[in-house]
């Protein structure tokens, strides 16, 4: 049987959680059926390049500002080139050149992924009028979470009754023991309570609301640290805080790592701030890794931890309540273990990355 041509079109392969995603799909999905090749409109990114150099064919066309028509003749171009089957375009943007580029051909099939929300949420009066359109050359229509759906139907005028649920999956892997290499590279000591968290430095990830957390928690711990893994336009705004507050023995911002699980091994509680989420990765590999989460009650998170019995859920900028709760796991290590062991196992029950990966390749099948 011919193998069925498949293209992710995405922003970019710069680091964050659905560029992950789509790294992981191009490297794990069946290359008995499927040829995956990906599109980025705008810079191949990091991660790019390392597919790259293991022989995956990643394209960028140089989108540039305002609507580019030259990017649907370029798309439509790689299409017939390509003999391309099947478009799995993520993120709007991405969802809006595609389906212009099939210039209203019933080939290539387009599924199109939302991995996230603006904050604030608002409406486009383009894509209120435009979307119903749109949606009609689409096969399928995928949240990565109710929120993200609720959103969609709300905010972008899509039918409810054509978008489906498919939550981001984890790639389950053992759990490593925190060693003191880890704990080197980080640079905390043997009794340091270690806070971490990872995600792109972003308004929208909202880490200021972390660095008021540890002005509250260091007044009673003395030995605790935050961990910020992540690049990003914040950074500048971050260090700056830091030093200001006087927190710079009490946070460390380490930038990228290739190596976040073993560092979450190493650390006792992970956190997520974001204003909005779809369905977090990082989220997923801390619960995967076995650490309790204390995270905002927004966008998907409600749906992944569940409050008291993986973690805890605060209000989002509410960082008295996430100190409240960092100080009760660091008083009870017994129920921060019993929070991390229910957030492994809800993990592979309901978000494994094999879980998802199916329900993709399924689709895949159907629409070639």
């Amino acid at each position: 049987m011919k193998k069925r041509n498949v293209l992710h079109v995405i922003h970019s392969l710069d680091v964050g959680g659905a560029e992950k995603l789509v790294v992981d799909l191009a490297e794990e999905t069946n290359n008995q059926q499927f040829n995956v090749m990906i599109c980025c409109l705008d810079k191949i990114g990091k991660l790019g390049e390392d597919l790259l150099s293991k022989g995956v064919t990643v394209v960028s066309l140089g989108r540039r500002p305002g609507i580019d028509v030259k990017l649907i003749c370029c798309l439509r171009k790689l299409y017939h080139d390509k003999e391309i089957d099947i478009v799995h375009a993520h993120q709007y943007t991405p969802f809006f050149y595609s389906s212009l580029a099939r210039n209203f051909s019933r080939k290539p099939s387009v599924i199109f992924t939302e991995h996230g929300r603006f904050y604030p949420e608002k409406r486009s009066l383009k894509r209120f009028i435009f979307n119903p359109i749109l949606s009609r050359f689409s096969s399928e229509i995928i949240a990565v979470s109710m929120s993200t759906k609720d959103a969609m139907v709300d905010y972008d005028n899509f039918a409810r009754d054509k978008i489906n649920v498919v939550y981001n999956g984890m790639k389950l892997k053992a759990i490593k023991t925190p060693n003191a290499h880890i704990h080197k590279q980080m640079n905390v000591g043997k009794e340091d309570f270690i806070l971490v968290t990872a995600a792109r430095l972003d308004p929208i990830k909202n880490h200021i609301m972390l660095i008021d957390v540890m002005r509250i928690i260091t007044r009673s711990i003395t030995k605790c640290k935050l961990i910020i893994i992540g690049d990003g336009s914040e950074y500048a705004n971050l260090f700056a805080k830091i030093n200001e507050y006087g927190l710079s023995e009490h946070v460390c911002l380490l930038g990228y790592r290739n190596n976040v699980l073993e560092i979450f091994r190493s650390s006792d509680v992970f956190l997520l701030s974001s204003l909005t989420e779809g369905t977090s990765v990082t989220l997923l590999e801390a619960m995967n890794a076995g650490l309790p989460g204390i995270v905002t009650n927004v966008g998907g998170n409600p749906e992944i931890l569940k409050d008291k019995v993986t973690g805890f859920l605060v209000d989002s900028n509410d960082a008295e309540a996430m100190a409240e709760k960092i100080l009760l796991l660091y008083h009870n290590r017994e129920l921060a273990t019993q929070l991390g062991k229910a957030g492994r196992e809800r993990v592979e029950a309901l978000f494994s990355f094999k879980m998802m990966l199916e329900k993709y390749e399924e689709m895949y099948i159907k629409y070639s």
